[in-house]
């Protein structure tokens, strides 16, 4: 068999085994949710950020298990190396759908795997447009004023984020974002440093740190990768916007911790939407500081739910809990799905073996029987 058609069953095999194995990843998740309705935002953004992960670690591990068998036949032990042993394996292959009487692909495992390739190079075209347009908007700014520098140093320090973050200002972007992952650096909208109020703009920017602490934009591009693989399951998608909502309720958590700050934030998201201008490059490049979350909820939240302060917390110990259940699933699944219900391929040889020997003894009783040759030939 030719690598490419190697490469062809081992992507059917990741996209059909990888039907039930992200529904089943998703399946627990939802039950952690439902049995656990009071979980903090930033435990369930990171119980769904470890488990879209989880479901593409194990997308990628059954198409490499399935290239690295898909032509490894171990013959039996102590049975003859019989040259039709390979016609046996192929029309087992073809009567299971993976390959045809000629030992080629089918053009059902072609479709598949030209589907499944399709999509992954128009979604990850559109991940590079994504970071070519971000990093366009980053070389499009100018300093902030000299006083909030100073400032945004002093919260940089209070969020605990490094020195190494930059505060810019942009005449483009209408909303706060967080731009780069390797060296963020927070956009914020060059009006806003005269149109809002001090306390309102510190939340904000508060906000966006707690995206930086929390290493979103590096997870961002992580989770569009995974996306991108599983783009054929509704359950990655799924995901994927848990992730997105609940993050952006965890860094209001974390920029707001009392109630002074929770009417700040709340305030600061009406006015910055009260700035915003429909401008085209606001729909095509969402900030990680409003994608795809509802303003309104986000700020009912913030002035009716007290209850969010009592349950703040540190999130490492939560990502931790929720990284190691996730993927501990995920391994087990694919520990699973390496011991398939279908016979192996050393059985199916065998099995072709011995039906030849016994021909082969059916055919020397035969003439034996009938006089062709003696007895003590046949023996």
């Amino acid at each position: 068999m030719t690598v490419g058609a190697d490469w062809i069953l081992a992507i059917e095999s990741a996209v059909l085994h990888g039907i039930w194995q992200v529904a089943a990843i998703g399946a627990a998740v939802a039950i952690v949710f439902a049995s656990r309705p009071t979980l903090r935002p930033a435990i369930r953004a990171d119980i769904a950020s470890a488990a879209l992960l989880a479901s593409a670690a194990t997308f990628v591990f059954t198409c490499c298990w399935s290239l690295a068998h898909t032509d490894r036949v171990a013959l039996s032990p102590g049975l003859p190396d019989l040259s039709s042993v390979s016609a046996a394996i192929a029309d087992e292959a073809s009567n299971r759908g993976t390959t045809g009487p000629d030992g080629g692909v089918t053009g059902y495992a072609v479709a598949f795997a030209g589907i499944w390739l399709a999509g992954l190079l128009v979604l990850t075209s559109w991940t590079l447009v994504h970071a070519l347009r971000a990093r366009r908007l980053r070389t499009r700014t100018f300093a902030a004023p000299s006083d909030w520098q100073a400032r945004f140093e002093v919260l940089a320090r209070r969020a605990g984020v490094g020195s190494g973050v930059r505060l810019l200002a942009s005449r483009i972007v209408d909303v706060p974002m967080v731009v780069g992952w390797l060296r963020p650096v927070i956009l914020m909208p060059a009006a806003a440093f005269t149109a809002m109020p001090r306390a309102q703009l510190e939340v904000v920017l508060l906000h966006e740190l707690a995206h930086i602490r929390r290493h979103d934009p590096l997870l961002d591009l992580l989770q569009r990768v995974a996306v991108n693989l599983l783009f054929f399951h509704p359950v990655a998608w799924s995901l994927r916007r848990i992730v997105v909502v609940q993050r952006e309720l965890a860094c209001d958590d974390d920029a707001a911790t009392d109630g002074e700050a929770s009417r700040s934030l709340a305030q600061a998201l009406l006015r910055i939407q009260s700035l915003r201008h429909a401008g085209a490059h606001a729909r095509l490049l969402t900030p990680l500081s409003s994608q795809g979350d509802p303003l309104m909820s986000r700020i009912t939240r913030l002035l009716t739910d007290s209850s969010r302060l009592q349950r703040r917390g540190g999130p490492t110990r939560g990502r931790l809990a929720a990284g190691t259940a996730v993927l501990a699933l995920g391994f087990s699944m694919t520990l699973a799905w390496a011991r398939p219900a279908d016979p192996p391929r050393s059985k199916i040889v065998a099995s072709a073996q011995m039906e030849m020997l016994e021909t082969l003894s059916d055919a020397l009783k035969r003439s034996v029987a009938d006089g062709e040759i003696s007895k003590e030939a046949a023996m």
